[in-house]
């Protein structure tokens, strides 16, 4: 049998070996709880980094389609705005033209009168000259023609010296 001695002896032997097997799987499972963390940690890292890549790379697909796709919409307004302005070209030289065919109808017009009345008074005077001077500004401020076109007629006409 045992004695008290003996028992507590037993009991402190068994707490001893206890508590070194308590440290010793405290010890082991931080160990393990720390590794399986870092293996943890590191996996979340990879799966992260790999799910950023695939995000980042799906980005970058979606704009550059985005920019091809507006590349292309200014391309065709590009397109569109040359045909407009070719198109406007066109219509002002139209213009330009019919302006010219007007203005050498007045011009015919004028010259007309000028003759009619250099056969009537026999020569041209400061009076007619005015006159003259007076048709061409009314129908530049008309905007009929332009100034090169006033300075063609004036040039021209029999009235560009006064006499």
């Amino acid at each position: 049998m045992l004695t008290q001695t003996d028992k507590q002896d037993l009991l402190q032997a068994i707490d001893g070996s206890t508590r070194a097997i308590v440290e010793d799987s405290k010890r082991e499972l931080l160990q393990t709880m720390d590794t399986n963390t870092r293996a943890i940690v590191e996996d979340s890292k990879r799966e992260l980094l790999q799910t950023t890549q695939a995000i980042v790379e799906e980005t970058k697909k979606e704009l550059l389609s985005a920019l091809q796709v507006n590349v292309q919409s200014l391309r065709e307004d590009i397109h569109d705005n040359t045909e407009a302005i070719a198109l406007l070209a066109e219509q002002m030289e139209e213009h330009r033209t019919e302006t010219r065919r007007s203005f050498a109808h007045v011009r015919e017009h004028v010259d007309r009168r000028v003759l009619d009345l250099e056969v009537k008074i026999g020569s041209p005077t400061r009076y007619t000259n005015r006159q003259v001077k007076r048709v061409v500004e009314k129908l530049h401020e008309k905007h009929v023609f332009n100034a090169a076109d006033v300075t063609d007629v004036l040039s021209m006409s029999a009235f560009s010296q006064e006499a």
